[in-house]
């Protein structure tokens, strides 16, 4: 069947790429819970909706199965200048800058890295 009269909900993402909100990471994805705002957007974090200014996110309709590339000046003084974010567990890890896929020390996935994607 094809589902009929069922509604299927536009789940909407956000990307840190700025910081705004102390404890979230760039390069990290939360799922969008309220968008209504004009100047902020709310995110889950573990649970919990915390209000992040829109100047700090990039919204997506998907949630992408890649590793976020964040390049950091100055350098991160654990992951270096340029680093992923898993898309899964959100672990980061130091990038060479030429890694096609990686795979994650803490949850062991393996994922394509979205250099196009880099901030």
């Amino acid at each position: 069947g094809d589902g009929g009269d069922e509604v299927v909900s536009q789940e909407l993402w956000a990307k840190i790429v700025a910081l705004g909100v102390q404890h979230l990471r760039r390069g990290s994805w939360y799922r969008v819970v309220d968008e209504s705002k004009p100047e902020t957007v709310s995110v889950d974090v573990n649970g919990a909706a915390v209000e992040v200014p829109r100047s700090c996110v990039a919204l997506a309709a998907d949630r992408p199965l890649a590793w976020s590339v964040v390049r950091e000046d100055p350098p991160n003084p654990y992951f270096g200048a340029v680093y992923g974010v898993c898309p899964d567990c959100l672990e980061r890890a130091r990038l060479a800058g030429s890694e096609k896929d990686l795979l994650c020390p803490a949850c062991g996935l393996n994922f394509p890295v979205n250099w196009s994607g880099a901030r």
